[in-house]
């Protein structure tokens, strides 16, 4: 075998010294590659982080505001049935009032003869003279006061208690509308109520 040449070795021992530098200049370069994307990356995840808070806090902020946007939808619906809930009552008290007028007039009819027939001693002396035709006319309306105040005082039991049955109804059908309404802000009232029922 042929021994090598003077610079083939000097080749191969260069070649063998070359190889640390070249070894070491490549990974000077990948640390520092590495340096710039950890530094990118950490750069990156830092404004992610600032934008995620950011974004948290108008999501939270969107969050109530649209609570409260609900709330006041849900309140505004209350109110609107409260309001016809009133309308409605006061509407059936009226009908039952347009009873009782009714009533009223049956009555002062039936007792006719009671409201016309006038002892001698209650009637005024000159019913043409402008003072005595007002105290006629005043005799009669007090006539028929009396018989609607007799009236009224034997049928009141019944007439409170129709009218208090009645209210008492409209109140508690308001009361569980209420307390439905109620309970779409709170899951667990409702589904509470529900085991009650």
């Amino acid at each position: 075998m042929e021994q090598p040449t003077q610079s083939i070795t000097n080749l191969v021992e260069g070649i063998t010294n070359m190889m640390p530098k070249i070894l070491e200049a490549k990974m000077v370069r990948h640390v520092r590659w590495q340096k710039h994307v950890v530094q990118k990356t950490i750069e990156r995840l830092a404004s992610k982080i600032a934008a995620s808070k950011q974004t948290m806090e108008e999501r939270d902020r969107q969050n109530k505001q649209a609570k409260l946007d609900k709330l006041e939808d849900k309140l505004n619906k209350v109110s609107l049935y409260v309001h016809f809930f009133f309308t409605g009552a006061i509407n059936k008290i009226n009908e039952k009032g347009k009873v009782i007028a009714k009533n009223i007039v049956k009555h002062l009819n039936s007792t006719k003869s009671n409201i016309s027939s006038w002892k001698k001693s209650e009637l005024p002396k000159n019913v043409t003279s402008p003072g005595n035709l007002q105290l006629a006319i005043n005799l009669i309306r007090d006539r028929i006061e009396n018989e609607i105040i007799m009236w009224s005082i034997e049928n009141k039991d019944c007439i409170n208690s129709e009218i208090e049955e009645m209210l008492r109804k409209e109140f508690m059908i308001l009361e569980e509308d209420l307390y439905i309404q109620a309970g779409l802000f709170d899951p667990m009232r409702i589904v509470n109520h529900c085991v009650e029922i």
